[in-house]
């Protein structure tokens, strides 16, 4: 995983899309004007307006500044770009001490990597360092910052500029930074375990933005801050207990973090945090996927799908938006969930990206069935499916985490669907009434668990030839409702709404009574619908034998028994709609 995140670094540091190592790309709110001297002038807010939704909002500007290490508990100076408590001496954190101590560690770095710089930008900053007194008093009270003190004091990230240059991009001071770090790499070197490379060791690893439920702040992927976490003998060595140099762990840190703030590419099942991306193509190959997993309709029209289907079912060329996107082109999917101030891994997909596609065909395919008019979507979205699952209820509407994350994987790798997910469908259509109790959707997944899980053959719409006792008896119950309808057509509570759940678990207790009933119903009807539906239920029950009758119909049976009533209503529907 992280191998594949550092060669995706790589090409995207080819491409400029990323910064370089010993950079990286942070949000910063304000620039402090310095004179020559050092003296501060003035105040430059880098807020600017975009667009959320259809409201305008305030960001602050993302800068390519140098890279900071991850800070804990302890004190640790960012260059040139820093927080109030570093660059002014003063917060809100009612410490004012430990602000002495992080000015002090900011000064003492500024004067280490500016010492020999040469430059004006530099020696003002360094001569800022030198006169500037701190404190919080001094802020509020200063002319230039007074007017941003509550934002400064929050914890803005700040910036030192100097005439109409970011001191930062200063060629000399640039220099300065590089050759700082190059000297700071003269520790022990060990063997990377990410590049094989005898390098320096990252202590601390890059902290990963953009989790949803994770800390704002950052969370860790690679950690280990307690001896009960480290191998015999790597004893309070941190990352030394799994060797990652720290040119590996900027690499991953930065591009993972570039995954996670692109939101187009982005997405939440459950609990979980997806990002995916392609060696070749990215975006098109990200944006074809997201369309077809997640019903992205900006990305994916009905047609567009249909078309793209049909070409990987016949292994052609696939061209999306003017791209043409190679079957071969190595694909990556990863999926990070919360845990404390760290990230748990819940899945790491590769394979070629056509495969990927091949396997999500063959669910859509697995998927359909016969569908009311109304419905105009034919393939159902992830996210939607998962939804079936979740009691409409419920205060929390979400899918069980681990399920979600479990049924993406059969989804994208071919693979058995979780028995969960059959299991809470079911729950559901046995738990609600009305006609949300049995669609498209749950019956789209009842038949593809049953083609998958359990090699049965099953037909998109209705089949009349199947001789499957389950089957026969949904497709019986159908026909027993058909004729209540017809005979009381202002019924409000159906025998769908009182015994459909004790039919479909013991059938033999419930459908002597109900043909009972539809012989009574039947006598009310004219002659023209009592013959034709007189007519189906023999049919039907020619093909049964009563003395075979199941006393008890378990899960999977309870599935085709769904399947047979849905698919016997639909007939019905269509027959109406043909009219």
């Amino acid at each position: 995983m992280l191998q594949a995140l550092v060669e995706r670094y790589e090409t995207e540091c080819k491409e400029g899309r990323l910064p370089r190592d010993g950079w990286e790309k942070r949000n910063v709110s304000f620039a402090l004007l310095l004179s020559k001297e050092g003296e501060l002038l003035q105040v430059l807010p880098l807020i600017q307006k975009v667009l959320r939704g259809k409201k305008e909002v305030d960001r602050p500007q993302e800068l390519i500044v140098p890279a900071g290490e991850t800070r804990t508990v302890g004190i640790a100076p960012f260059f040139l770009c820093d927080n109030s408590s570093y660059f002014l001496g003063a917060d809100m954190k009612g410490k004012p001490k430990r602000t002495a101590e992080c000015f002090a560690a900011a000064k003492a770095l500024h004067e280490e990597i500016l010492d020999g710089a040469g430059s004006d930008a530099a020696r003002a900053v360094i001569a800022f360092f030198g006169h500037w007194q701190g404190g919080e008093t001094m802020l509020r009270t200063h002319p230039a910052l007074a007017p941003y003190a509550n934002e400064i004091l929050a914890g803005a990230n700040l910036v030192f500029r100097v005439a109409s240059t970011f001191v930062h991009e200063e060629p000399a001071v640039r220099e300065a930074w590089e050759t700082h770090l190059d000297a700071s790499g003269a520790e022990e070197k060990r063997r990377c375990l990410v590049t094989g490379a005898f390098a320096p060791i990252a202590v601390k690893h890059p902290a990963l933005k953009g989790v949803t439920g994770a800390q704002a702040t950052g969370a860790m992927l690679v950690s280990f801050n307690a001896n009960a976490y480290e191998s015999y003998g790597h004893d309070g060595e941190q990352g030394g207990n799994a060797p990652v140099s720290k040119k590996a762990a900027f690499a991953y840190g930065t591009a993972l973090n570039a995954l996670l703030a692109d939101r187009e590419h982005t997405k939440i099942i459950g609990d979980t945090t997806m990002v995916y991306w392609a060696e070749e193509e990215s975006e098109a190959a990200q944006d074809l996927l997201c369309g077809m997993l997640f019903g992205d309709e900006d990305k994916m029209t009905d047609d567009l799908l249909d078309s793209v289907l049909k070409k990987v079912q016949a292994g052609a060329a696939i061209d999306y938006e003017g791209v043409a996107i190679s079957y071969a082109n190595p694909f990556y999917i990863l999926g990070l969930a919360p845990n404390a101030a760290r990230l748990s891994v819940r899945f790491f997909l590769q394979g070629s990206f056509g495969d990927f596609l091949k396997n999500l065909a063959l669910h859509m395919e697995q998927m359909k069935i016969v569908r009311p008019s109304w419905e105009t979507r034919g393939n159902v979205p992830l996210w939607e499916l998962l939804r079936e699952t979740v009691n409409p209820n419920a205060k929390v509407k979400m899918a069980s985490p681990i399920m979600a994350g479990a049924m993406l994987r059969a989804v994208l790798t071919g693979g058995k669907y979780p028995v969960s997910v059959f299991q809470n469908i079911l729950l559901r259509i046995h738990a609600e009434q009305g006609e949300r109790k049995i669609n498209a959707r749950r019956a789209g997944f009842l038949k593809a668990y049953l083609m998958r899980n359990r090699g049965r053959k099953i037909a998109v719409a209705l089949d009349e030839n199947s001789t499957d006792v389950a089957y026969l008896l949904g497709r019986w119950f159908a026909v027993l409702e058909e004729v209540q309808e017809k005979a009381n057509p202002e019924i409000k509570a159906t025998i769908r709404d009182r015994f459909f759940d004790s039919a479909c678990g013991t059938p033999a207790h419930v459908f002597p009574m109900l043909q009972k009933l539809a012989l009574h119903h039947l006598k009310k009807l004219e002659k023209a619908p009592r013959v034709y539906l007189d007519k189906k239920l023999s049919e039907i029950m020619g093909k049964l034998d009563a003395k075979d009758m199941p006393r008890h119909l378990p899960l999977e049976e309870q599935g085709v028994f769904i399947l047979g009533y849905y698919h016997q209503k639909q007939k019905r529907y269509e027959k109406k709609e043909e009219k």
